[in-house]
């Protein structure tokens, strides 16, 4: 009797005699040979989550019209956030007024038309963390102003 180069499984020429033993082995190796492949493709599916684009998500909060480092700005995402930007609802003065936060840089410029706000900037494992100690429009918390974000977000780590 022959066997297969791959999993050994028994190969009959027409003069074998079969027996249920055979069937038997060959079911063991067979259902062993599949195991091991869901297991495979099972820890594959895992590691391949943490790869990939980013996360993006997006939300909006209500300025209070607070400023300062007693008063900072936050907001807490479900995993790292790697860029950050904030915008006005409304547009002010005909300005595109935008803040924009990368990444472990502690600082982040806010643009209204001519003018330049700096804010300091903080992060955390799930948020950032940002004020300015100009006013409240320099740090994009007006008070009742809505303001709008987009954060993209780590998707995971190999």
């Amino acid at each position: 009797m022959q066997q297969t180069s791959h999993y050994q499984l028994n190969q009959w020429d027409a003069e074998d005699r079969i027996q249920r033993e055979d069937f038997n082995a060959d079911n063991m190796k067979t259902d062993q040979a599949l195991a091991q492949q869901r297991d495979e493709l099972v820890a594959l599916t895992a590691a391949a989550a943490l790869y990939g684009n980013c996360k993006i998500v997006y939300g909006s909060y209500t300025g209070t019209g607070k400023y300062g480092s007693s008063n900072q700005n936050q907001l807490t995402f479900s995993a790292k956030p790697l860029l950050v930007i904030v915008e006005p609802e409304t547009v002010e003065n005909n300005s595109d007024r935008k803040l924009r936060m990368l990444i472990n840089v502690p600082y982040a410029v806010g643009l209204a038309g001519d003018y330049n706000f700096t804010n300091t900037v903080s992060w955390t494992d799930l948020g950032v963390k940002w004020y300015s100690t100009g006013h409240a429009t320099g740090q994009f918390n007006v008070k009742d102003a809505v303001y709008r974000y987009v954060a993209l977000l780590a998707a995971g780590q190999p």
